[in-house]
């Protein structure tokens, strides 16, 4: 049975820009990820970690 206490969620975004015709800048791409694993002491407070990568820009 999974302890309903601990929780853990990530999300992965992959952004990007075109060329803007104006100033023919190039942004590029970023490829992030965010994650994070807490647990819930009572209903009011809870510990954990996170943190996020990237790559690009």
């Amino acid at each position: 049975m999974p302890n309903s206490r601990a929780t853990s969620s990530s999300k992965i975004n992959l952004n990007y820009s075109s060329t803007n015709s104006a100033t023919q800048y190039q942004p590029g791409g970023q490829l992030s990820a965010d994650y994070g694993t807490n647990y819930h002491i009572n209903q009011s407070w809870l510990v954990g970690v996170g943190g996020y990568l990237t790559a690009g820009g």
